[in-house]
């Protein structure tokens, strides 16, 4: 009697085991639709794929393309690579007729790349919404992109990739704010995606463990998402941008290998803080040129640089400045507490010295000079009075 009790449990546990289990760690490979969907049938209970997924057809070869992942329902992680349009040898191997990814939203963990390229009917990557872990890199685009693909809904619970985020060459997205809970990534490299204005959504990172790299972007285009940004412990290189400012990048502090700043014919302002130190003290090779002016040159950016370590003063009464605006002249008025070597130089907007006077030895006690400045012109400028290792920095306007 105990043996048929201990025959009849067995089998009733036999469908529960079969509910879940790691299976083919070879891999799989869809290249049509019935075999999307006869999945479940032909490998009852696997839900847990060990090996690569790859999903793509030969258009030319067969009818039968993939137009739907339903049959991939019940499958929860992935240990290899996914691979939604892939290269076979020589030939692409990316035909599909899927819209979105609506079958695959039971899994949550993918222990090697995610890669989606080459698919011209791909709108949204909705149906991926359980995936909150990539182990590898997460790659939307290359090859031949994602021609329609509009934005990245159904990666909303991605907290982490181990690898590096690429999302290039996708003509039609404006937004990856649904990567808004995305906390850790290697490195990043977006570019060629026509109407991506910024990257808003990319706010949770504060550190990238690798580079930062940008290129080719829309017009008009910014860094508006890497606001939080504090650490890139690999390289920085923006380049064929149309950005005007790095003012978005405000909060970093470090810059931890070769920093390319190159051929972004709009980009003035390269000034930010984390330049400037990077510049006094590089961690790796420093390439500044053809961008426009205030940027087009590494000495250029360190007389920025230069500029903006003064410390304004202001209001103080020590300088003051008559007329202001002015016309043709000013007149700087004041007092010096010993003697001491004077200079006065004006800097433009951009930090650029445009006229420098040495006023040479003065004595300690009240002084006024007189500046001719009438070749300037018209505009706001900060005009400096250097004595011995202290600087005064007053605003002034040139009518």
């Amino acid at each position: 009697m105990k043996t048929k009790i201990l025959f009849f449990a067995c089998v009733m546990a036999l469908p529960f085991l079969a509910l879940s289990q790691s299976c083919l760690p070879e891999g799989i490979t869809f290249n049509t639709q019935s075999q999307v969907d006869s999945f479940q049938i032909n490998y009852p209970g696997c839900t847990e794929i060990e090996g690569d997924v790859r999903i793509g057809s030969w258009s030319f070869i067969t009818s039968d393309v993939v137009e739907n992942l339903n049959g991939l329902n019940n499958v929860t992680s992935i240990g290899g690579n996914l691979e939604i349009g892939y290269w076979d040898k020589i030939f692409p191997v990316d035909k599909t007729y899927l819209h979105d990814l609506e079958g695959l939203n039971n899994l949550n963990y993918i222990g090697g790349d995610l890669s989606i390229s080459s698919q011209d009917s791909l709108q949204t990557l909705e149906g991926m919404e359980g995936l909150i872990t990539i182990g590898g890199n997460l790659s939307i685009g290359d090859y031949e992109g994602n021609p329609i693909l509009s934005n990245l809904t159904g990666l909303d619970n991605v907290e982490s990739i181990e690898g590096g985020l690429r999302i290039v060459d996708n003509p039609d997205l404006a937004t990856i704010s649904a990567l808004s809970n995305l906390t850790n990534v290697y490195s990043i490299w977006v570019g060629s995606n026509w109407s991506l204005m910024d990257l808003t959504g990319l706010e949770g990172l504060s550190v990238i463990n690798g580079g930062l790299y940008i290129s080719n972007t829309s017009s008009p285009f910014s860094l508006i998402g890497l606001n939080n940004l504090t650490s890139i412990n690999g390289k920085l290189r923006l380049a064929s941008t149309t950005l005007t400012s790095l003012a978005d990048l405000e909060n970093l502090e470090f810059i931890g290998g070769d920093l390319e700043i190159r051929n972004n014919l709009s980009l003035s302002t390269c000034h930010i803080q984390a330049i400037c130190d990077y510049l006094s003290a590089p961690n790796g090779s420093i390439r500044i040129e053809w961008n426009d002016d205030g940027c087009r040159c590494e000495e250029e950016v360190k007389e920025a640089c230069d500029a903006m370590s003064i410390k304004d003063l202001g209001s103080s009464p020590a300088v003051g400045i008559f007329p202001n605006p002015f016309d043709k002249e000013f007149n700087l008025t004041g007092a010096l507490e010993n003697t001491s070597e004077i200079i006065m130089s004006i800097h433009d907007s951009y930090g650029r010295m445009v006229l420098q006077q040495h006023i040479g030895n003065q004595s300690s006690g009240n002084f006024t000079w007189t500046f001719n400045a009438s070749g300037l012109p018209p505009g706001l400028y900060l005009c400096r009075l250097q004595s011995g290792n202290q600087s005064v920095v007053k605003r002034i306007v040139k009518l």
